[in-house]
């Protein structure tokens, strides 16, 4: 509870400094796609999607707090000769990425972005697994409007796991980004 409440002070106070910076755009967003299990036999491709508060400080640097759910399938294993079927299980992410690009183009602009986030594992009839995941990627975002952007993004969650290896997925995602300010 504590850490929700700081969070959400922080978030608070970003969003009151993006706003006095001459030229700051402020926007939200939703994305949605498919969620890419990497390396991992008990999960399949899934359903992702999420929303996200976009704060532009400064042309080059966006700072975007954000809710990602990322579905993991269900798998078939073959286990001693016998095929058994699997769900996935599920992350939710509560976390920041840092974008750096050009976001006073006027057109479209690339980005490469990298963030942390909580994140739990779920996984049926298992207790909930709680860590801190790591992000990166790049995306694309063609405005046409001054006020709406629509993005492309590939995305890569990296979960560590307790007892060593990780989590690993990609997400491709598509989304609009609604801008609140000019």
């Amino acid at each position: 509870m504590q850490k929700s409440v700081k969070t959400a002070l922080m978030l608070t106070a970003l969003v009151l400094l993006a706003g006095q910076t001459e030229g700051s755009k402020i926007g939200v967003g939703a994305f949605w796609g498919k969620n890419l299990p990497l390396v991992q036999e008990d999960a399949s491709t899934d359903r992702l999607w999420g929303y996200k508060l976009i704060l532009i400080p400064l042309s080059f640097v966006a700072i975007e707090p954000n809710f990602t759910y990322s579905g993991l399938g269900e798998a078939t294993l073959d286990i001693s000769g016998t095929p058994m079927s699997r769900d996935g299980g599920q992350i939710k992410s509560y976390g920041i990425d840092l974008l750096l690009g050009n976001f006073s183009s006027r057109l479209f602009h690339l980005y490469l972005l990298g963030g942390l986030s909580s994140s739990t594992l779920q996984k049926e009839s298992l207790p909930d697994f709680k860590k801190t995941a790591f992000n990166a990627g790049v995306g694309f975002e063609f405005t046409p409007l001054k006020m709406l952007g629509l993005e492309v993004q590939a995305k890569a969650l990296l979960l560590p796991l307790e007892e060593g290896g990780a989590k690993d997925n990609l997400g491709i995602s598509g989304g609009i980004n609604l801008y609140l300010t000019k």
